[in-house]
């Protein structure tokens, strides 16, 4: 163990797989406060303009997403909470008028593939072959041009030092700053002091019903796109063992979308303290792990609930 974690410390805390390298070659040429403000400023362009492209009132769904609690965790930790949440909305909002490009960005999502790997079910039962296809192709070309740049060997270490170290940070680390921003329903039992087998078990239960949702969400052709783009979003968090706090901006996202599709004053008082909770989720998922109270993915959970109550009450296609 002590010659894996000295491994680990050679390539710091880089946990992606190497087909990001090329994504973020030009960054390496600015200092680090200028590479800092340039990422932080355009990742958050690209998530607001994927949010509000050919939408009325950008600037107020712009300032409502900077105001975001994953806004602050993504700015405090210069996190990539806001490109992720960029590349997975545009793609799916751009799969009926830009499939092609649609595809390119889901295959540069494969940089992390723990948000990712619903996404070809989703595609798939939406049949949409041409975004499937294309993300197939991107992902290949991204693969091929980090092994042109850098070689084989950044994917020999991601295999051997960084996906083991990411395990054991999962299964043995005590809670800490970094297992505390962690709101899955994986992490959530090792809070409570379970076993790894449960844990498992647990993170099983969840993916499967998740990639479920997913599943039964793009075969309803009546369902409108940013009610399923919800439902992803929120289904992914409850998906994987590996989400931290700073990729909650894909709920943040998601309860956006479903105030742009039905007016606030239609829901209910508790719908919306529901609503409020899983704004606030992506700073309090730290201290209610801390204290061991670990019921973020209860929340998510309800909230992806409520949001499948709301796919079923539409009427389908004749």
């Amino acid at each position: 163990m002590a010659d894996f974690l000295n491994g680990y410390e050679q390539i710091k805390t880089w946990s992606y797989p190497p087909l990001l390298l090329p994504l973020i070659l030009g960054f390496g040429f600015l200092t680090y406060f200028q590479a800092l403000a340039a990422w932080t400023i355009l990742t958050f362009m690209a998530f607001a303009f994927a949010m509000t492209y050919k939408r009325p009132h950008p600037a107020l769904i712009t300032t409502t997403l900077f105001l975001a609690p994953a806004t602050y965790v993504n700015i405090y930790a210069g996190q990539n909470g806001a490109i992720s949440a960029a590349l997975l909305i545009g793609g799916f909002r751009l799969l009926d008028t830009a499939p092609i490009l649609s595809g390119v960005l889901f295959g540069f999502l494969t940089y992390k593939p723990q948000l990712g790997w619903l996404i070809p079910l989703a595609l798939l039962a939406g049949r949409h072959w041409k975004p499937f296809i294309t993300a197939t192709i991107t992902f290949l070309i991204l693969f091929a041009l980090s092994i042109i740049l850098y070689g084989i060997q950044p994917w020999q270490d991601y295999l051997a030092i960084t996906l083991p170290y990411q395990r054991w940070m999962l299964e043995h680390e005590p809670i800490h700053v970094y297992s505390a921003m962690i709101p899955t329903p994986f992490m959530a039992v090792r809070h409570l002091g379970g076993s790894l087998f449960l844990a498992y078990s647990t993170a099983a239960i969840f993916a499967v019903l998740s990639a479920g949702t997913v599943v039964y969400t793009f075969l309803q052709k009546q369902a409108p796109r940013d009610l399923q783009i919800a439902i992803f979003a929120t289904a992914v968090m409850l998906a994987s063992p590996y989400i931290l706090s700073y990729d909650m901006t894909l709920t943040s996202a998601a309860i956006v979308l479903l105030l742009l599709w039905r007016k606030p004053q239609s829901f209910k008082p508790l719908e919306l303290l529901l609503l409020m909770l899983v704004w606030l989720l992506p700073l309090g998922v730290i201290w209610l792990n801390y204290i061991k109270l670990p019921i973020t993915p209860l929340i998510l959970t309800a909230f992806l609930a409520f949001l499948v109550r709301l796919l079923l009450k539409i009427k389908p296609i004749n």
